[in-house]
């Protein structure tokens, strides 16, 4: 079984405050006599389900275009963090994510948790290359130098933000989540799936 894990795109779609708003525009519409269809869309680099690259808050840092493909695809695990909002050191260690994990998705209470920067350090050590969360940021709102941000994008792990989680079990996954190659970019919209390990193997 397939499990899209992307939230999708409109104008109703949230976004992180000061982030531009999402438009959508029908250019032309074969319903209304037009040859073909035609939609113009724009919207920020970090909207809906989207991956962070470095150079989102790195000088010199790597661009979306150049994410190693292999970290965003393979084995992956789900797990229930259920908090309400910050996700400490203390309360990560007693997730117990195995040792060699390095795909880990985090899903919260109500899609508003956050890891601290301690946390974000630990698993940095214990070798995760990519976390994804359900929530708009794996910082605390509105902080000001996004220490978490900085700390796993320095480390060279890939953030995936904005996930759409509800619904779907705790427990291991094969993970498929390819962001818009956009060439410089900062990051970008990603469609993200977790196949169930039995249908992929």
């Amino acid at each position: 079984m397939i499990h899209d894990i992307s939230l999708p795109i409109s104008e109703s779609t949230q976004v992180y405050p000061g982030d531009p708003n999402v438009t959508v525009e029908r250019v032309s519409d074969v319903s209304a006599g037009a040859s073909y269809s035609l939609t113009k869309f724009a919207m920020g680099s970090h909207s809906g389900t989207h991956v962070d690259a470095p150079s989102h808050l790195l000088a010199g840092g790597g661009t979306i275009d150049r994410i190693d493909l292999d970290l965003l695809m393979g084995p992956c695990l789900l797990v229930s963090a259920n908090a309400d909002m910050e996700i400490s050191l203390q309360y990560l260690d007693e997730l117990k994510v195995p040792s060699g994990t390095k795909r880990l998705i985090l899903r919260t209470r109500r899609g508003e948790g956050y890891l601290t920067q301690e946390a974000a350090l630990r698993l940095v050590e214990t070798g995760v290359r990519l976390v994804g969360i359900d929530s708009p940021s794996v910082d605390a709102p509105a902080s000001p130098h996004l220490p978490v941000h900085r700390a796993l994008l320095k480390a060279g792990m890939v953030i995936v933000e904005n996930l759409a989680l509800n619904g779907v079990t705790p427990g291991s996954y094969w993970l498929a989540c390819l962001p818009l190659k956009i060439e410089g970019c900062d990051g970008a919209p990603a469609r993200v799936v977790l196949i169930d390990e039995a249908s992929h193997g």
